[in-house]
């Protein structure tokens, strides 16, 4: 640095060149095309998480129909289970009152 340059003059002449260098660099960007391609990508991720979404929600679908046919199956099951217990209290209720009548 020259000694008869002040550090402000210094600094001010560095700082224009800087601004002008970032001035130039900023206006050799295409804004239009950088617009168009984050819409494509919003739009990109927008369709992912929704085939992502809607492959969970087919597949909740379909084990839907296996828990159907499961609580069918166990509801048909209960009511077997109740009518042997109920004819199991038939008797029941036949041998306490012929014991009751022993006595």
């Amino acid at each position: 640095m020259d000694p008869s340059v002040t550090m402000k003059a210094y600094v001010d002449v560095k700082t224009e060149a800087l601004e002008s260098r970032l001035s130039s660099r900023l206006d050799s960007l295409s804004t239009k095309s950088t617009v168009w391609a984050a819409l494509a990508t919003g739009v990109g991720i927008c369709l992912t998480v929704l085939a992502i979404a809607g492959d969970r929600f087919d597949g909740g679908l379909s084990a839907t129909s296996l828990l159907e046919k499961q609580r069918q199956e166990q509801a048909e099951t209960d009511r077997s289970q109740d009518a042997k217990l109920e004819s199991m209290n038939k008797k029941l209720d036949v041998l306490i009152n012929r014991t009751a009548e022993k006595k």
